[in-house]
């Protein structure tokens, strides 16, 4: 969430990891400290910022017209993002989400990265007004791309946890916790502000 009041991705993916990361920073206003391994992925991130390497990585994909760095906002969603890519097919009135990621290429798509390209397919069909009917990811170190098929109920389900975490910060409604006590060991809230699952604030 910006200064605006604007949700980010962020704050998805924060939110199905635990919905009361979101309660800690922005009702509490205790700003989540980042971790060394996500200042490596966005140092890794900006070097592939040039629009020359990144047209050679999409190259051979068959669209008519591709965007890079492409600024995404719906005032309705009250959302935001900038998508690594989106490749436009102009006579379907199609559009893809495209994102780039640095690690190795997994079995599947991880949750998180679901997520993300659903979240983009909002904004675009919103944006654009085009129809968003799968996403990819390209792992940049195998140069391999996974897809993953977004269809008309993960967008709902996705449009109801927004409109769930903009209630969380409008009315500061204390949510429940993570689907498991596991997520807790990893939080950076974890014996700061929250003792852990049952969810009491410290202090």
């Amino acid at each position: 969430m910006n200064r605006m009041g604007i949700l980010s991705i962020r704050d998805i993916l924060n939110y199905n990891y635990c919905p009361r990361i979101v309660y800690f920073e922005y009702v509490l206003r205790r700003p989540q400290g980042r971790t060394k391994k996500e200042d490596e992925g966005l140092k890794q991130h900006n070097e592939f910022v040039p629009r020359g390497k990144r047209n050679k990585m999409v190259k051979r994909i068959c669209y008519d017209k591709k965007l890079f760095n492409l600024p995404l906002y719906s005032p309705r969603m009250n959302l935001q993002t900038v998508a690594d890519c989106v490749l436009i097919d102009t006579k379907e009135k199609l559009a893809v989400p495209m994102q780039f990621k640095h690690g190795k290429t997994p079995s599947c798509l991880y949750r998180t990265m679901k997520y993300q390209l659903v979240a983009e397919a909002l904004l675009i069909e919103e944006c654009l007004g085009l129809s968003c009917p799968y996403g990819l990811v390209k792992f940049l170190p195998e140069e391999t791309t996974l897809r993953t098929e977004i269809d008309e109920i993960q967008k709902q389900k996705l449009k109801e946890q927004l409109e769930s975490i903009n209630n969380v910060v409008r009315f500061e409604r204390y949510p429940d916790g993570p689907r498991t006590r596991n997520y807790c060991g990893d939080c950076w809230y974890h014996g700061k502000v929250c003792t852990g699952f049952d969810g009491k604030i410290v202090g």
